[in-house]
């Protein structure tokens, strides 16, 4: 069987919804929140024209958005860097 990030951590956002996934500062996103705001930008990449196996820049920090941005990505199986 394969796994893929997004599969596990769609399961896992599924399961414990209210659990914390991410920290950084003051924010705290719960895994329903971290797996909703990633869907919403996976959307939104999809919509500019991405699709599957495209590549996706992220020029951020370290942050939560940086890793809802790679969720996002990895939702839609396209490469993230």
């Amino acid at each position: 069987m394969q796994y893929h990030y997004a599969t596990v951590w769609e399961t896992i956002a599924d399961a414990i919804p209210q659990r914390p996934a991410l920290a950084h500062g003051d924010t705290c996103r719960s895994w329903a929140e971290f797996d909703e705001r990633s869907a919403r930008l996976a959307g939104a990449f999809a919509k500019a024209g991405l699709k599957a196996d495209s590549k996706i820049g992220h020029y951020l920090y370290n942050s939560n958005e940086y890793l809802e941005a790679h969720f996002a990505a990895f939702k839609m199986r396209a490469s993230s860097h």
